[in-house]
């Protein structure tokens, strides 16, 4: 009863969304293939945010670590260095998709929610596979640009969602849990001040990768 009554309260927000946005809705015939390319296809250019957010929670509350094997074959192709051009309208955001998903996985794997949805458990193999892959292709971008930007701001938020750590924050504020660290990437989150020490990170990857000139955006500075 409890996991109808949760499947009921899910589907009135997607469509709420769908009322407001136009969004994608769910179609509970599809195939986990089908959901995954539907999940894509609409929200990879970087709109409708919130219909995506509610999209991930919906296929993960579903097919939970199915999803994972699919997440990888969308992995391949996908890389930071399409949103560092001046084309909108060609930005490819999959890499944030696929932490969204991961966000979900995180959360859905708490035993609290045991009695609406069959317990699993994230492999850490699994995880630190995702983070190696993502690692290279954020030093792809800085190659490339030489630039501390909004995109590597949003590679960090990335990084979060993926391991679990985006979790062990509530309002700014460290809760505990499982650090970023244990999947070998530093903790750049300065909890005094709320908010990424972007000097950190430009020594970070000027040690990592040995590039000495890599420049941080003034906008993330200020």
């Amino acid at each position: 009863m409890k996991k109808i009554i949760f499947y009921i309260i899910l589907l009135f927000i997607i469509n709420s969304q769908f009322i407001f946005t136009q969004s994608i809705v769910p179609n509970l015939e599809l195939s986990i293939e089908e959901q995954i390319e539907i999940y894509f296809t609409a929200f990879k250019n970087g709109n409708l945010n919130q219909s995506a957010s509610r999209y991930a929670s919906y296929i993960v509350s579903e097919y939970r670590t199915d999803l994972i094997p699919f997440l990888k074959i969308y992995l391949e192709g996908a890389n930071y260095l399409n949103l560092f051009f001046d084309a909108p309208n060609a930005h490819d955001y999959s890499l944030d998709l696929i932490s969204n998903i991961f966000y979900y996985l995180h959360i859905y794997s708490d035993p609290i929610y045991s009695d609406i949805i069959e317990p699993y458990t994230i492999n850490s193999n699994i995880i630190q596979f995702f983070v190696n892959i993502y690692k290279s292709k954020i030093d792809e971008y800085i190659i490339y640009t030489k630039k501390i930007d909004n995109v590597i701001l949003l590679t960090e938020l990335n990084l979060q969602s993926i391991t679990g750590y985006a979790l062990n924050w509530e309002g700014g504020i460290w809760i505990g849990g499982n650090p970023i660290e244990n999947y070998g990437h530093p903790d750049f989150y300065d909890r005094d001040n709320r908010r990424f020490n972007f000097i950190d990170i430009q020594r970070y990857y000027s040690e990592r990768l040995g590039i000495d000139d890599i420049v941080i955006c003034d906008s993330l500075l200020r």
